[in-house]
């Protein structure tokens, strides 16, 4: 019977209503211990008869162990697996121990968490159950919530409970589940600890008082603790664990020595085996009447085959209350006990029970932390090499372990882990064994978590003190700086890091030349104008690393085309980067590669822009990418502005501005800053839009930046009249060398569509139609757009009326499919002013990013479920999805799909 918990109860009886409606639904009950969150799970299960069942209960013991919590829940489904699409079926297979294979993404893992639990919805409605949340292991609880933001139309409900005291040690599990809706349950009112302290049968009347004031109303204390709470009653709730463990303590008494080590060994195993326990006690000569003693006692609760505490807080009653010698005692009969059953616990519990120097037992940590890393189970393998660092006394390998392990922590997500991890391995006495190891790691932190600008000097630093020793590393690290400096907006920075990456090899010896280096390098001498063969370089570079399958290194690839001013191969490579990404689960490059393809999309069709960064931005936050994520925030802030959508620019752009704040962002804040002109020209307001471009002609070095921006710029200008602003600005621009050296169409058009800006008369037409025939390549887009509108503005000014009309009805056409409302508005402003009579245009369906992803993917003949495997989501979200397309584009069919344009 549940006391004083009906508005607990009524919405977790609509989350489960929601769920058998085909409606998902998650909910984290949050509270203290003891305060009956495990209680409103029992409830939850009890009134979802009808469903599948999966439960989990996290253990502290298990809380490093990856994809623990996720094999308990998902056991009892196992044969589902071999259903999922390929990727997935392998990934999840592997890290659950289902399948061989090496290596499974962690995203890849997610991803088929997500198909598994909506196959299983196809059945019937799927209660998840999660208690103990915070103990839940990381890899676990991250694709869980994974899940959660992606299961949108499946018969599925998700429950996480989660003790906040504990949690608040549990970094990852409060991360993990922020974004989540959250009820707190607090305790009890007088009414219902009354109630609840009335069925006890061990107290008189005044006991009963006293208990209640003691409980604080918290359920478990109202039903557990003794007559006499003891001198710290008055404690308060923050104390209320304490008091509950102090009455398990209590129960223990007059139990025999052998008892207490049988608990002590409960308290120390992660399995709740009983055969495995029972092994281990033999070596004390415990035996099945001490576990009944304690059964009987309400500590344990004892099955055909497992052992279990009563509450998680026996667990920690018993481990904390026994000597640290009784504890090394009680891992070392366990890892005796699973030496020939599970190899890989009888190591974790002979690390446990060792003392330094231990250097066997540190090798055997060692190599299973290695295999962790085969796996990707990088929190295990964080956690093995640094205990076997703290196991040796060898110096060299002590450093090395630790190194390891905060790669492994950064790897999983873990910051803070790895920074203590690298401040161990700064104040090792023994010099690097892998030269600039420790700047490569101290740089990414940084400019990662810090300062972009302080990252990219430890790298380069790092970077000039190993040239020779490890050519290879500071290759890597020299780009790395050079990402750093590219999204701190400072090109003289970008430069000095290409520059020192030249060093690294010669010309003859290119074979052995890092690939990233050789870009690199190439894009510093194009920005510096070093000679007419810098392109050229810079595209046999690109050439070399076209065919490769490495995702990174194709997103690398991409980004130096966007040097060269070849967007067309910066498209091609940073799609097949998305697509590798997508085959490996490799969502920390697609958060980058999305960067570059969502940019080139952005002219040409900004849906197609809008879609890639929304789907970028999600990425970029699931693997905690600052700079990736404000990058994406931009794109989409450009896309709102040239809507008109001010609102949407306004959040989108302060979005970035704090992120510019936090790390020193200076590329995405400058492409905000654009999109703050570009709402301001469409909306007619040239001076307030002024104010804001002109800022990036003077203190934003990123090139990319100012040239995002230059367009608005020079029309702010000369619709303000600062014509001599403008002229300044065409100067400047002209100037730059790398503009020169790229030798793209593009260039020359945009160029020669500001000097038509500043021209007059036939000059200027001139000008305009040779923008134009530079563009004749190029697929409808908004410069061209802009381009063909400025002409028939300037051939109406000028009484061409008839010439006019057709730039003007392109203009509007493009603008009107780009969803442009301003811009389109201006056109038709424009039309009408040469006397044609327009007729007021349809409002055109616009689909989500998202459903303009399934509908470009369905029209390449894809099937739903391969769709779903594509973009990380359920089959029965796709259909959804389909159905909304299909009801706002008017059609019936996936076949009318691949007839339709979804470029706009």
């Amino acid at each position: 019977m549940l006391y004083g918990r009906r508005a607990e109860c009524d919405m977790l009886d609509n989350l489960l209503q929601d769920a058998r409606r085909g409606h998902s639904g998650y909910l984290v009950l949050a509270g203290e211990a003891g305060i009956g969150k495990t209680a409103l799970l029992r409830y939850t299960a009890e009134r979802a008869h009808e469903a599948r069942i999966l439960q989990v209960r996290g253990v502290e013991t298990e809380s490093g162990m990856a994809y623990a919590g996720l094999h308990a829940l998902i056991y009892p489904v196992r044969r589902h697996v071999h259903l999922l699409s390929g990727p997935q079926r392998d990934a999840l297979g592997a890290a659950l121990g289902l399948s061989g294979g090496e290596r499974p993404s962690r995203f890849l893992v997610a991803a088929g968490v997500v198909e598994l639990l909506a196959t299983l919805a196809e059945e019937q409605t799927v209660l998840c159950l999660v208690d103990d949340a915070q103990w839940i292991d990381q890899q676990s609880l991250g694709a869980l919530a994974f899940a959660v933001r992606r299961l949108r139309g499946d018969r599925i409900a998700m429950v996480f409970a989660l003790r906040t005291e504990s949690a608040a040690r549990s970094n990852h599990a409060v991360h993990l589940l922020a974004d989540l809706r959250h009820l707190r349950i607090g305790s009890l009112d007088d009414a219902a600890a009354d109630q609840l302290v009335s069925e006890r049968a061990d107290l008189d009347p005044s006991a009963r008082t006293a208990v209640k004031v003691a409980a604080h109303g918290n359920p478990l204390a109202l039903r557990m603790l003794p007559p006499e709470p003891g001198p710290d009653a008055a404690g308060g709730t923050a104390r209320m664990d304490a008091r509950l463990q102090s009455d398990y303590l209590r129960r223990m008494e007059g139990l025999s020595s052998r008892a207490r080590h049988l608990l002590l060994l409960t308290a120390a195993d992660d399995t709740g085996k009983l055969a495995i326990l029972l092994n281990a006690a033999r070596r004390h000569g415990a035996g099945e009447a001490d576990l009944a003693a304690a059964e009987q006692r309400g500590l344990l609760q004892v099955s055909a085959d497992t052992v279990a505490f009563t509450h998680p807080l026996v667990r920690s009653a018993v481990y904390a209350n026994a000597s640290s010698m009784s504890r090394r005692e009680a891992h070392l009969a366990l890892a005796d006990s699973l030496h020939d059953v599970d190899p890989a616990r009888a190591i974790w519990h002979r690390a446990a029970g060792a003392v330094p120097p231990a250097e066997d037992v540190a090798a055997q940590l060692a190599e299973l932390a290695a295999a962790g890393v085969r796996r990707a189970d990088t929190d295990l393998a964080a956690r093995a090499f640094s205990r076997a660092a703290e196991l040796t006394h060898h110096g060299r390998r002590r450093l090395g372990w630790l190194l390891d392990a905060a790669d492994a922590a950064w790897e999983s997500g873990q910051v803070d882990r790895a920074t203590e991890l690298l401040g161990q391995a700064r104040r090792s006495l023994c010099q690097d064994s892998e030269p600039g190891r420790i700047d490569q790691l101290r740089g990414r932190l940084e400019a990662w978590t810090g300062s972009a600008v302080q990252g990219y000097e430890i790298l380069v630093d790092g970077a000039e003190r190993i040239l020779d020793l490890a050519p290879d590393r500071a290759a890597s690290m020299l780009f790395d700086a050079l990402r750093a400096a590219s999204a701190a907006g400072d090109m003289d920075r970008v430069v000095r890091a290409g520059r020192l990456a030249a060093t690294l090899g010669t010309v003859q010896d290119r074979s052995s030349h890092p690939p990233s280096a050789d870009l690199a390098a190439g894009i510093a001498e194009l920005l510096t104008g070093a000679g007419a063969g810098a392109v050229a370089a810079l595209r046999a570079g690109i050439d070399a690393v076209r065919h490769t399958d490495d995702p990174d290194l194709l997103y690398v690839a991409a980004a130096a085309a966007a040097y060269t001013g070849d967007l067309h191969t910066t498209h091609l490579l940073a799609s097949q980067s998305v697509i590798r990404c997508r085959e490996t689960g490799s969502l920390r490059t697609l958060a980058q590669a999305l960067e570059a393809l969502a940019i080139t999309q952005l002219d040409v069709s900004p849906r197609q822009a809008e879609a890639s960064a929304d789907e970028g931005l999600r990425a970029a936050r699931e693997t905690d990418q600052a700079a990736s994520a404000a990058i994406h925030l931009s794109t989409l802030a450009w896309v709102a502005a040239a809507r008109g959508d001010r609102t949407a620019t306004e959040e989108l752009a302060a979005a970035v501005s704090d992120l510019d704040q936090l790390h020193g962002l200076g590329y995405p804040a400058a492409r905000a800053v654009a999109a703050r002109g570009l709402l301001e020209l469409g909306a007619g307001r040239p001076e307030e839009a002024l104010a804001h471009l002109q800022s990036l002609t003077v203190g934003v070095r990123h090139r990319a930046a100012q040239l995002s921006a230059a367009d608005f710029t020079m029309l702010a200008a000369v619709w303000s009249g600062r014509r001599d602003l403008a002229q300044e600005f065409l100067t400047a621009v002209g100037s730059w060398s790398w503009l020169r050296e790229a030798d793209a169409p593009w260039a020359e058009a945009t160029l020669d569509r500001w000097r038509a800006l500043l021209a007059d008369g036939e000059t200027a037409t001139a000008l305009y139609e040779r923008s134009l025939a530079r563009q004749s390549q190029s697929p409808r887009s908004f410069l061209l757009a802009l381009t063909h509108l400025l002409l028939g503005e300037h051939l109406r000014r000028t009484r061409q009326r008839s010439a006019a009309r057709p730039h003007l009805r392109l203009a509007l056409e493009i603008f009107e499919r780009f969803d442009a409302s301003p811009w389109a508005a201006r056109a038709g402003s424009q039309l009408r002013a040469t006397g044609e009579t327009l007729r007021r245009p349809d409002e055109a369906p616009r689909l989500t990013p998202q459903e303009l992803q399934v509908a470009q993917l369905v029209a390449t003949g894809a099937s739903t479920k391969k769709v779903a495997a594509q973009l990380y989501l359920s089959p029965r979200t796709v259909d959804a999805h389909l159905r909304q397309i299909f009801t706002k584009l008017g059609i019936s069919s996936r076949a009318e799909i691949r007839d339709l344009d979804l470029t706009g």
